[in-house]
């Protein structure tokens, strides 16, 4: 392996993972040893080998990685946690240009590129992070319309949500946090508002956890709540990196990443994730590319 990326998910809806198991999440890698033609020592492939060095699969062609792409658009935009933005945004909430959508965990993984690709769909957005550096970021790196920092607390937020752009009712939600936020929008959801359910980290390692009890109003308003997992889109993943790679190429499309190194530093690196230390994409660098082949 090259790089480990780590992921929420490990901590959320992934099963316990038994004491000696390999934990789970996206790797980059490079073959060292091949006995498939079509993946020869030296070609990158990226897939869910988790925290591991080394790692024995039989590939398949949304393994491979396009040549020119960069490693860490690889780890980011065109991998895992971008492909979840693109099914979730594309998939689910269908976005309409001129349409209102609120983003929440933004500075995250999935959370940035979900904020282009609203805008990249003629979407006026709010984004929402964890501190006034990162909707800073947000705004003036991103493209975000309008940007909260959701340590303001409850009140400020619907206080938010009431005044946004004119008093306007949110069309979509792209949700990674769950919790109170979610009550929320739920609140000043539009008719016919679609909300993707993505994440609910708020909830991950909460002793008291808070469930929104306002659900009737997507029956009054014709709403659609829906979560989904990225991995039933596998076969398409070679197309969506196909569209996302051209978007790069145009400028219009960028990750972000916070990059540390050293395999034996992985978990008190994943505890990042929780506090809201990390931007963008979390990448643990735990080998050198070569061009050629290498010893087992």
């Amino acid at each position: 392996m090259r790089a480990v990326g780590l992921n929420p998910h490990a901590r959320g809806y992934s099963p316990p993972v038994p004491l000696g198991s390999v934990m789970p999440g996206g790797s980059l890698g490079q073959v060292v040893a091949s006995k498939n033609p079509s993946f020869p020592v030296g070609e990158r492939i990226t897939g869910p080998a988790g925290w591991t060095q080394y790692y024995v699969t039989v590939p398949r062609e949304p393994m491979r990685v396009q040549r020119g792409a960069k490693s860490v658009d690889v780890m980011s935009v065109l991998g895992g946690t971008g492909l979840t933005a693109y099914f979730g945004v594309f998939d689910i909430l269908k976005p309409k240009k001129g349409q209102l959508a609120v983003v929440s965990g933004a500075a995250g993984a999935t959370g940035l590129i979900a904020v282009q690709l609203l805008k990249i769909a003629g979407c006026t957005v709010l984004a929402i992070a964890g501190s006034d550096d990162k909707c800073a970021m947000l705004k003036n790196q991103y493209g975000a319309d309008y940007v909260w920092n959701y340590k303001e607390g409850r009140a400020a937020f619907k206080e938010k949500l009431r005044q946004l752009d004119g008093g306007r009712f949110v069309d979509l939600y792209f949700d990674n946090v769950g919790g109170w936020h979610l009550a929320e929008v739920i609140d000043r959801i539009a008719q016919n508002g679609r909300i993707c359910l993505c994440g609910q980290i708020s909830l991950y390692n909460s002793k008291d956890p808070y469930y929104p009890l306002n659900t009737m109003t997507l029956v009054t308003q014709r709403g659609l709540m829906q979560g989904f997992i990225v991995i039933d889109y596998f076969k398409q993943f070679p197309e969506a990196r196909k569209e996302m790679s051209k978007w790069i190429a145009e400028g219009k499309l960028k990750g972000e990443q916070t990059v540390v190194e050293g395999f034996d530093k992985v978990p008190q690196h994943f505890l990042k994730l929780f506090d809201g230390s990390n931007v963008g994409k979390l990448l643990v660098k735990v080998g050198e590319e070569s061009a050629g082949p290498a010893k087992l």
